[in-house]
């Protein structure tokens, strides 16, 4: 399969601070290749009903999504709400959060 975009997932860690603050850092980005398809009529209703705006979908290999919870897609910040594994691939489900600023 050939993949036609790039996208960056980024790992995300907890760290405690001496106040015993709990806190999410991010970590370096990684590359990965992906396909990007279409949000679907019941995907976009679904997620609607959860007062989520769906951005984009991307396909990628499971070998290379290790949990990650942000991803970059050209130099923008989204969060995945959803992945859905059938086989060796993963789909995710990404949209953005006015809590990063951009709208």
């Amino acid at each position: 399969m050939r993949y036609n975009s790039v996208i960056y997932l980024v790992p995300t860690e907890n760290i405690q601070d001496e106040m015993l603050n709990t806190f999410k850092r991010e970590g370096d980005p990684r590359k990965v290749f992906a396909n990007q398809f279409t949000i679907t009529r019941a995907e976009f209703d679904a997620a609607g009903n959860q007062g989520i705006r769906p951005d984009f979908t991307f396909r990628i290999n499971s070998v290379d999504y290790k949990g990650e919870t942000i991803a970059k897609v050209n130099t923008v910040k989204y969060h995945v709400y959803r992945i859905a594994e059938v086989g060796d691939k993963t789909t995710l489900y990404l949209t953005k959060r006015l809590s990063d600023g951009q709208n």
